[in-house]
């Protein structure tokens, strides 16, 4: 290289540099630009993709057996109605891959052995869904180490999220197919974003599979319900972290540090923090072994 070309090369790493700072101070003088910079900054320093990921991969898990269960314990429930039955059926069909399961594998035997076994096979599936969650929202809201619960109470928390949200859903289902039924729409706070995602995942899934042949029709949906699953959690997540910013008051953040704003130095107390019980177990130590202490 050149002197020429040198000269050149670093004339526009500054021009991208002030206007990266320009751009900067721009986004810090403003709310509604300082927050999705603040959300966007602590979901990358929590590193969320990754606890995403992990809510993705355990509810892969659990959504077969999920949707199985659901589908027969619904046959059961309204066999003697079916005209609430079908009302109900068409509302779950709006969710992504309960029509393709239904259609593909079917129901399981409303009696006996194999009930029983898929009911406890979405009880350990959706508990590890829980357990990532809480993993998740405890390190979202950099909730100390010392502070989070241990096991079995972390079981228990996870076994009582499991059973609200369940419930919540037979209801906000049977709720929905109610009021599709006659004409009216339900509204709660959120509705719109949650139906935007269904939609959105809806679509996604139709979008992967509608050129799939039968033999790569499995992978098909394995693929379509491991990205409508990261994406959800990642909404998830997303949303929470607008919480987290707000509630903590981390905005406005640098874009390009240094120099550190309050903020950031408040985002890193925080950091710190959720680990200061394991660093005060390390200052008391001393040096000193502490399993000579209690190996008698």
């Amino acid at each position: 290289m050149d002197a020429a070309t040198a000269g050149y090369v670093f004339l526009a790493m500054n021009m991208a540099e002030r206007a990266l700072r320009a751009a900067d101070k721009l986004q810090q003088r403003h709310a509604w630009l300082a927050v999705p910079v603040a959300v966007w900054k602590k979901f990358g320093d929590d590193q969320a993709g990754n606890l995403a990921a992990l809510i993705a991969y355990s509810a892969l898990v659990a959504i077969f057996p999920l949707l199985l269960v659901l589908l027969t314990v619904l046959e059961i429930v309204l066999k003697n109605n079916e005209e609430l039955k079908q009302t109900v059926q068409n509302a779950l069909d709006k969710y992504p891959a309960i029509a393709l399961v239904d259609q593909s594998i079917g129901r399981l035997n409303q009696t006996g052995i194999a009930l029983a076994v898929g009911l406890v096979g979405t009880f350990i599936g959706s508990l590890g869904v829980a357990n990532s969650l809480q993993n998740a929202l405890n390190s979202v809201w950099e909730i100390p180490f010392a502070r989070r619960p241990g096991f079995p109470w972390s079981w228990l928390r996870s076994a009582a999220l499991i059973i609200v949200i369940g419930l919540g859903f037979i209801a906000t289902t049977i709720l929905s197919g109610l009021a599709a039924g006659t004409g009216r729409v339900l509204l709660g706070a959120g509705s719109s974003v949650l139906a935007f995602a269904v939609a959105f995942g809806g679509y996604f899934l139709s979008h992967q599979l509608a050129h799939a042949s039968p033999l790569y029709g499995t992978f098909a949906l394995v693929l379509g319900l491991i990205a409508w699953l990261y994406l959800q959690a990642q909404l998830t997540l997303y949303a929470v972290e607008i919480n987290v910013v707000r509630a903590y008051r981390l905005w406005p953040r640098s874009l390009a540090p240094p120099p550190y704003t309050e903020q950031d130095r408040h985002a890193f107390r925080l950091y710190v923090e959720k680990r200061g019980d394991q660093w005060d177990i390390v200052m008391r130590a001393g040096g000193e072994d502490d399993r000579e202490k209690t190996s008698g």
